[in-house]
């Protein structure tokens, strides 16, 4: 996965991996990014230490096999392409780039 790669700079904690769905349920703020053209919110996360943050692209098509094998078909899912670790927040608060959905950066 890209966001654990070894060669990945300001890597999430291996906890943030292990309670996942925990950290997802109550972030710090939610994000729209109005400038990608794959639509993606990004999850502003409060961590023991500092803050990270999760991208998460919404509605991407892959090819995928079913379950049971076969031809690889379309299918729509919503997936976590990376995330990091904060040294502030102040690049999320670009009004032209991101659209706060829920919470706050303050």
């Amino acid at each position: 996965m890209h966001a654990v790669r070894d060669s990945k700079e300001a890597q999430l904690p291996a906890e943030l991996w292990r309670r996942l769905p925990e950290f997802m349920q109550s972030p710090k703020a939610i994000l729209y990014n109005t400038q990608k053209t794959d639509a993606a919110l990004t999850y502003v996360l409060e961590l023991p230490d500092a803050a990270g943050k999760l991208v998460v692209f919404i509605d991407r098509e892959l090819k995928a096999r079913p379950p049971g094998g076969g031809k690889k078909e379309r299918i729509k899912t919503n997936l976590i392409r990376t995330g990091k670790m904060l040294a502030n927040d102040e690049s999320l608060k670009n009004k032209g780039v991101n659209e706060l959905l829920w919470g706050s950066l303050d």
